[in-house]
């Protein structure tokens, strides 16, 4: 469990955006703080990290690093801290949002249009997406093959549909479980920080 980190080398991208986020909201969750166990900033470099000892375990993703281990036949244990975070978005300024209603509408619905072609056609996906990635073959291509549906699955709510509405319960605990971690200021109103358009 997270608790059982107490002690241990954690490794971290950096202390900064998602993963941070949800080691520090995770500790907190499980009654530790980055003072109960050693933080190491390893940028984006897991599998050596982990596998020559710099730290004992490190915060990654399920739809990447997860799967990259296993396809390099690198037995781990993942452990699910169950933070409630929301997952990266699509973000502007309320200003931008406000005085450009019509392309803000226009981006969210094309960005929706291709999350479900991902999911619904993944083969072309990947081809469309070798048109703008070089070296988008060979190993590369059969690696991005194994992450896309890992990825898409988790682009679904809980109807199994892709959604651009936000949930405002999911926001307010969000912002409850960040405010005990120290990671916001007390009293931030989540609402104020999203649309649903």
């Amino acid at each position: 469990t997270m608790a059982d980190l107490r002690g241990h080398t954690v490794g971290v991208p950096g202390k900064f955006g998602e993963s941070w986020f949800a080691l520090v909201t995770g500790l907190r969750q499980a009654g530790l703080t980055e003072s109960d166990v050693t933080v190491v900033e390893i940028g984006y470099t897991p599998q050596p990290a982990l596998t020559t000892g710099q730290v004992d375990a490190l915060v990654g993703f399920s739809n990447s690093d997860l799967l990259n281990f296993a396809a390099a036949g690198i037995p781990v244990r993942s452990i699910d801290p169950d933070v409630p975070l929301v997952s990266i978005c699509l973000a502007t300024t309320a200003e931008y949002a406000k005085a450009h209603p019509d392309i803000v509408s226009l981006v969210a619905s094309g960005m929706m249009r291709g999350m479900e072609e991902a999911i619904t056609d993944p083969a072309r996906t990947l081809e469309i997406a070798g048109d703008y990635i070089p070296a988008f073959h060979d190993e590369i291509r059969d690696q991005a093959a194994i992450v896309l549906p890992a990825t898409t699955a988790l682009f679904v709510d809980d109807q199994g549909k892709v959604s651009p509405t936000f949930d405002a319960e999911q926001w307010a605990k969000m912002a409850t479980a960040m405010e005990r971690a120290g990671l916001i200021p007390a009293g931030v109103d989540a609402a104020s920080a999203y649309i649903n358009i």
